[in-house]
């Protein structure tokens, strides 16, 4: 009888544990849905001209793969959302028209909120400031809960050089898998418990 009463306590204490537990998710983009668009001459106007760029484009679901490569957002480079990055790579090499905007905005649904986007210090092409409407920024990088926003108007780029935008994002509060574990070995030691002393 001391048995079964520990045996209840202990799944007891188990399965308050797996309900109550904090279940803080993964705080990335992955597993998200992004559209991009790449504006020219301004913010409020898509860039649509065949074979040099199209917008917007997606959404498509963010992975460990490039979303966007060369020739579907713009001809000359190619947009990789990480979970924690946001990276522009010149795959040719060119002058980016000097307009008001000459840029990309991403948008993400189902992703955790967007607190934060920095300059990353490896980044061999600088965002530009500018001015809105809609929105403006000093550091030629806008961002808010849902969009990043990020200028390159007047920079010119080598093959290869890349801007690199580090995204930080908060936790989002939903059930991680290890809760589920949890409920389901106590759900499994009820049920032993309960056939072993039906037994007896």
């Amino acid at each position: 009888m001391r048995l079964l009463k520990s045996a209840v306590t202990g799944i007891a204490v188990l399965l308050a544990f797996a309900i109550f537990s904090p279940t803080i998710a993964r705080a990335d983009l992955i597993g998200s849905q992004v559209t991009a668009v790449l504006l020219y001459p301004n913010q409020t106007t898509f860039c649509n001209s065949p074979g040099l760029c199209s917008g917007p484009l997606g959404p498509v679901s963010v992975t460990s793969g490039v979303e966007f490569l060369a020739g579907t957002v713009a001809f000359d480079g190619s947009l990789d959302v990480s979970g924690t990055q946001i990276i522009w790579t010149a795959t040719v090499a060119a002058p980016y028209g000097p307009a008001a905007f000459n840029g990309f905005n991403l948008e993400f649904t189902g992703a955790p909120t967007i607190t934060n986007v920095t300059l990353n210090p490896a980044s061999t092409i600088l965002p530009v400031s500018f001015d809105g409407p809609p929105v403006s920024s000093s550091s030629g990088i806008y961002f808010n809960a849902t969009n990043v926003r990020f200028n390159l108007a007047g920079d010119s780029a080598s093959v290869g050089q890349q801007l690199i935008l580090d995204v930080e994002t908060s936790p989002s509060a939903v059930p991680e898998p290890v809760s589920g574990v949890y409920l389901g070995t106590g759900l499994l030691v009820v049920a032993f418990v309960r056939r072993k002393f039906r037994r007896l």
